[in-house]
């Protein structure tokens, strides 16, 4: 699982799948996964447009 479009690395789902790990299970890590993201873009350009602010956040602003 990538929580990112650009991210070099990933979170191997395979093994807790392989592994039998129930829907409940999968479910916390991905959310462990998810909440520990530091890629934070589209919330951050939700912000700016709930702001009134129409631009678009570049990449390369955000360390991308």
């Amino acid at each position: 699982m990538y929580t990112c479009l650009f991210a070099r690395d990933g979170h191997d789902l395979r093994l807790p799948l392989r592994a039998g790990a129930s829907d409940e299970e999968l479910i916390a890590l991905i959310g462990k996964h998810w909440a520990a993201r530091t890629d934070r873009y589209s919330e951050r350009r939700a912000e700016l447009r709930a702001r009134g602010d129409a631009a678009k956040v570049e990449m390369f602003t955000i360390g991308g």
